[in-house]
């Protein structure tokens, strides 16, 4: 999800370097990438082993699949963090299931200020070990493609109960 917009499959069989961008702002060695590959992303994320990987079958059993929200503003997003993140940690499945969040912010994100995240997070009555909070140094708003191996290092060691203090092979 975090390499070039290159016009791609999403097995990876095809590559077309032609649509290429250059983001001089960004640290990625490939020169960065658009955010333009919503249907690569929606389409990746409803197959079946994507599903069972992430743990995510209550969704497929509800028929509803994963979508990209393109009509709501990244930064009306506010309400949903403060109001939604409380109702989730304390939904019955989320406990049942013992499932886990992991928030991460970049040290020069503008829109979410990694402090204010943070001081957000420890006010928040709940389930707090199940509850990750992780700041990527460097990354504005859009860490994976500010910080890409960082983001998907983090992502890793989330998803492998590892620490993030340390890089793995």
């Amino acid at each position: 999800m975090y390499g070039d917009c290159y016009k791609i499959s999403v097995n990876g069989d095809e590559v077309y370097p032609e649509n290429v961008k250059n983001f001089r702002d960004s640290s990625d060695q490939l020169n960065g990438n658009e955010c333009g590959v919503d249907d690569l992303i929606e389409e990746y994320l409803n197959r079946n082993d994507v599903f069972q990987a992430l743990r995510v079958d209550l969704m497929k059993n509800n028929n509803q699949p994963f979508k990209i929200c393109r009509n709501v503003s990244e930064y009306q997003a506010d309400y949903s963090f403060k109001t939604n993140l409380p109702y989730i940690l304390s939904h019955f499945i989320y406990r049942q299931n013992d499932m886990k969040i992991l928030i991460l912010n970049g040290d020069v994100d503008l829109v979410y200020n990694h402090i204010g995240v943070e001081r957000f997070l420890n006010g928040i009555n709940g389930v707090k070990n199940n509850l990750d909070f992780s700041t990527i140094k460097g990354a504005g708003h859009w860490i994976g493609l500010d910080r890409p191996m960082q983001s998907l290092q983090i992502m890793y060691n989330f998803m492998n109960d590892q620490n993030y203090r340390y890089l793995q092979d």
